[in-house]
């Protein structure tokens, strides 16, 4: 069984916490051929042309 990797756009991955108990501060790399690359981490975040932040308001996304 041959399985392919898939290829991640490192430039556009960002990482987002949701919810109150969440770990805002733990830092997330990417790894690649001993090349160890951080995520870039945001407050805000737009998935599938919608803006959220995270607390899950829509506020920005209602005002732009």
């Amino acid at each position: 069984m041959v399985t392919k990797a898939v290829k991640l756009n490192i430039s556009k991955c960002k990482v987002v916490s949701f919810g109150r108990h969440a770990d805002k501060v733990h830092k997330y790399n990417f790894i690649d051929n001993d090349l160890v690359t951080p995520i870039e981490r945001v407050e805000t975040i737009k998935d599938l042309g919608i803006l959220m932040d995270k607390k899950l308001s829509f506020k920005e996304h209602i005002l732009s």
